[in-house]
Order: structure tokens, then sequence, then C-alpha cells
């Protein structure tokens, strides 16, 4: 079964996390980028996952976001 895919705005609204906030983990390299670029691009299950999982490291565990870069912590 093939992963669901998301334009920025239905992933922010599933993880509840704003876009903005998105953007920025991509930027901290917390998030790889989409997997379309432009103005259609479109993100997976696999940022979805990846999201929840730093929004619990973050929230639940109150751990920074240096510790959750990719590399660091494997989630």
């Amino acid at each position: 079964m093939p992963d669901a895919i998301y334009t920025l705005n239905e992933l922010a609204d599933l993880v509840d996390i704003r876009t903005r906030t998105i953007r920025s983990y991509i930027q901290q390299d917390l998030l790889r980028g989409p997997d379309s670029m432009g103005r259609n691009a479109r993100y997976s299950d696999y940022h979805r996952k990846r999201l929840e999982a730093i929004k619990a490291l973050r929230d639940d565990y109150a751990l920074p976001l240096g510790e959750i870069q990719i590399g660091r912590a494997h989630v």
C-alpha cells in the first residue's frame, strides 16, 4: 500500500503543527524537505511520522530540538 501524500497545509493540520514550524524544522535539519518541490510540494507518511515523533520528544520529554536532529536521535 503506497504512502499517503499530503500538502503542507494538510500535514500541518494532521499533526497540529504550524506550517511555519514545519518549514523551520526543515531548515534546521530536523526533517527532510518535501518529496516534490515548488508550489505543489508534497509530503509523505515519513514526514507525518517524523513530525509526530519530534512533537512527542519535544513536548512529552522536553528534549531540545538540537538533540532531535537527523542523525542524532533516530526516530
